[in-house]
């Protein structure tokens, strides 16, 4: 069979009744695919569009949280004595990105970086915090020598250094986040 044949027997096939009907069924299949491909984009881009809105309140809570409670932390150590003063030091968490990290996929390479990288530094800062708790604690131990006394007061300074340091770190990070989710989808 060359290839004449075979292109005069689709034609005679495409004009009969069957072939007609048969183009109708592969064009209507054509458009249900193509048009549930556009549905299915259209979806991605909301849900891409709602994560990234939701994770970027979170971030600017977090930048707030951590800008509000931990701006002056080097100040008030300087003026509280960490031996009989707790400072309420609190833990965060970014609550959205966890429950949601199955559309984490959804965000851009970079943005996602970024915000792995945030989620990172406030977990080293909750470690932190609770680094600063236990030293805490531990001047409420009646059995400590004034050496070890003095070794957890020192722990306690430089951990709460830290957690300012770590605070003003995130804090920017975010900052800087913000022109980029703004911008960029």
């Amino acid at each position: 069979m060359n290839i004449c044949s075979i292109i005069s027997n689709i034609c005679s096939i495409v004009s009969s009744p069957v072939g007609t009907s048969l183009i109708g069924v592969v064009v209507g299949w054509l458009l249900g695919y193509c048009g549930t491909l556009r549905v299915e984009q259209r979806k991605r881009e909301q849900l891409r569009k709602d994560f990234k809105e939701g994770l970027s309140t979170e971030l600017r809570e977090a930048q707030k949280w951590l800008s509000e409670d931990y701006g002056l932390l080097t100040e008030e150590l300087e003026t509280k004595n960490p031996e009989t003063t707790t400072l309420g030091l609190k833990k965060y968490n970014l609550s959205f990105l966890q429950e949601s990290i199955s559309s984490f996929s959804l965000l851009e390479s970079c943005f996602r970086v970024s915000v792995l990288s945030i989620r990172t530094k406030i977990d080293y800062l909750n470690s932190e915090i609770d680094r600063y708790n236990f030293f805490f604690e531990k001047t409420f131990d009646a059995t400590l020598t004034s050496n070890d006394r003095l070794s957890i007061i020192a722990n306690i300074k430089i951990s709460y250094k830290g957690i300012a340091k770590l605070s003003f770190d995130i804090a920017e990070e975010i900052k800087k986040l913000k022109p980029q989710e703004e911008t960029g989808d």
